[in-house]
C-alpha cells in the first residue's frame, strides 16, 4: 500500500508542559526567538510515556485568523522511549479520516469487499464511527479506536479508563443479536510494535467487554502504521492477545 497523506504541514518544536488534557505548551524550535506556544491536545488520554519535558513534537500552525481557540495542534511526538527514533501521532481524529478513506477505495486490509454506507451511524445509545455493507449483503458496524501506548512492542489500549469505549463494545455485541455484523478496528499510530492488547491494569472493564465482545462473535482487528511529517504507511495487522490476569 502506498504512503496516505492526511495534507498536514507540520512544524517542529519541543513539549514544555500540558496544563489540562486538552492544552499543551510547546517552544518553537525553529522560529526566531523560539517563542512559547499553547497547542491543542487532540487526545484526551493520558500520554505520560509520551509528553515529556524536552521532547520533539510537530505542531500545525492553523493562522493567526484561525477561529479557533488555539492557533497551534499537537499532532506527533518522537517516542522519547528509544530517543525519538519512532514517530507517533496523537491525534485520535485521523484513524477515523484514514479508515474512512481506505474503505472508500476499497483499500483497507480485509475489507477490499465491504462496502462505506454511512459514517457515524446511531445504534442504541451510542454513535458508532461506521455503517457498512458486508460482500454477503450483512449490515456491518464498525468502530475504530486510535492507539498510541507501547509497552514492550505491545500496542495497548486504552491509556486511560473510557467508560465510552467499554459503551460502544457493549453496544457492538448486542448488536449481534440484532442480526449485525460487528467490527472493532484499533488503528496503532507508530511502527513498533509485534501485538496489540487490552490496557487490563489501567481499564480492566474495558478488557473484559472487548474479551466477551471477541468470544460472542465481534471481530477485531489491530492494523499498524508507520509515520512521517507527511505520511501514515500501512505496516501490516498484528496480532490480538488478550491480557492474562493473574
Amino acid at each position: 500500500m502506498d504512503p496516505i497523506s492526511l495534507n498536514l504541514d507540520l512544524i517542529p518544536a519541543e513539549f514544555v508542559e500540558r496544563p489540562n488534557r486538552f492544552v499543551s505548551v510547546a517552544k518553537l524550535i525553529e522560529e526566531a526567538g523560539q517563542p512559547i506556544v499553547k497547542a491543542h491536545v487532540p487526545d484526551p488520554g493520558r500520554l505520560k510515556e509520551l509528553l515529556l519535558p524536552g521532547v520533539r513534537v510537530l505542531v500545525e500552525d492553523h493562522g493567526e485568523k484561525a477561529s479557533r481557540k488555539l492557533r497551534y495542534t499537537l499532532h506527533m511526538v518522537y517516542s522519547p522511549e528509544d530517543g525519538g527514533k519512532t514517530l507517533v501521532s496523537i491525534n485520535t481524529q485521523h484513524p477515523n479520516r484514514l479508515v474512512k478513506g481506505l474503505l472508500g477505495d476499497n483499500k483497507l486490509p480485509g475489507y477490499e469487499s465491504y462496502q462505506l454506507i454511512k459514517p457515524e451511524f446511531t445504534y442504541g445509545k451510542s454513535r458508532l464511527d461506521f455503517l457498512l455493507e458486508s460482500p454477503t449483503g450483512k449490515k456491518t458496524l464498525m468502530e475504530v479506536k486510535a492507539v498510541n501506548l507501547v509497552v514492550d512492542e505491545t500496542a495497548l489500549f486504552p491509556d486511560a479508563p473510557t467508560v465510552r469505549g467499554v459503551r460502544h463494545i457493549e453496544e457492538l455485541t448486542e448488536a449481534l443479536k440484532d442480526g449485525y455484523e460487528s467490527h472493532i478496528v484499533f488503528i496503532i499510530q507508530r511502527a513498533d510494535v509485534k501485538r496489540f492488547s487490552p490496557n487490563h491494569v489501567t481499564d480492566p472493564a474495558l478488557a473484559d467487554a472487548l474479551e466477551k465482545a471477541m468470544s460472542a462473535g465481534v471481530q477485531v482487528h489491530a492494523f499498524c502504521f508507520e509515520l512521517t511529517p507527511q505520511t501514515y504507511t500501512f505496516r501490516g495487522e498484528v496480532p490480538v492477545v488478550l491480557p492474562v490476569v493473574v
